[in-house]
């Protein structure tokens, strides 16, 4: 069994269908997004699943340490047998997945590479890519976090970088691996959130969810009213 299958298998045992709506209704009916400011909720979500998942956070002086100096962005935690686990959430209101089928294509979904910070004025995108490409050390693991507010409907997918390459592209190379990344134009790259639901229903490590019925949501709602850790506000 590869090891993202064990720690999928860890992931299905500590975090339930319920958790992963509550989620959503959270930052949906309880404590709204606010999509023009800062990916607080983001951050919030990625904390439920360090506690439920019982991993280890890197140091934040790491990691600005690590975007200063115009590095990769690095792991926000560390799953089971020190395994790291880039965790990735997108909520939107609407348009996430097709009528009849999964997750709609996004290129730019996912931001891996940040170069806000550096001065790219001379360097083509495609070479930054590549560097970032050749500096990988590890594989970058990636659990993420889907919800569509409108249709109530959602997933959780675990893949990696270099997994989405052979599945999606039939081999790993450098070249295939910058075919996965995309740039906006501005300072930020880019992986498909498409290409990480397809790879993780794939390789049978999907969660899809949907809400329950009404009256559970509602219930849900009503228990919201003391607010402690971030775990029990939201689960």
């Amino acid at each position: 069994m590869k090891k993202l299958d064990q720690i999928f298998q860890y992931i299905k045992e500590n975090i339930s269908v319920d958790d992963l709506w509550k989620i959503g209704v959270f930052y949906s009916k309880i404590q709204p997004i606010d999509f023009k400011s800062n990916n607080v909720h983001g951050i919030e979500i990625e904390e439920i699943f360090r506690e439920k998942l019982n991993a280890k956070k890197i140091a934040e002086k790491v990691i600005t340490k690590k975007r200063n100096d115009g590095g990769r962005e690095v792991h926000d935690f560390i799953s089971i047998g020190g395994m790291k686990i880039q965790n990735k959430t997108v909520i939107r209101n609407g348009g996430l997945f097709k009528h009849f089928g999964g997750l709609k294509s996004d290129k730019h979904a996912l931001k891996i590479i940040d170069t806000s910070r550096r001065n790219t004025l001379n360097i083509s995108p495609q070479k930054i890519i590549n560097e970032y490409i050749e500096k990988l050390t590890e594989d970058l693991n990636i659990l993420m976090y889907v919800y569509d507010i409108k249709n109530g409907r959602g997933c959780l997918c675990l893949t990696s970088l270099f997994e989405m390459c052979e599945s999606i592209l039939g081999s790993l190379t450098i070249k295939n691996l910058s075919l996965l990344i995309s740039f906006n134009n501005n300072c930020h790259y880019f992986l498909d959130r498409f290409d990480v639901y397809e790879c993780s229903k794939y390789h049978d490590r999907l969660i899809e969810f949907s809400l329950p019925d009404q009256h559970l949501v509602d219930d849900y709602i009503k228990s919201k009213h003391k607010l402690q850790t971030i775990s029990e506000k939201v689960l």
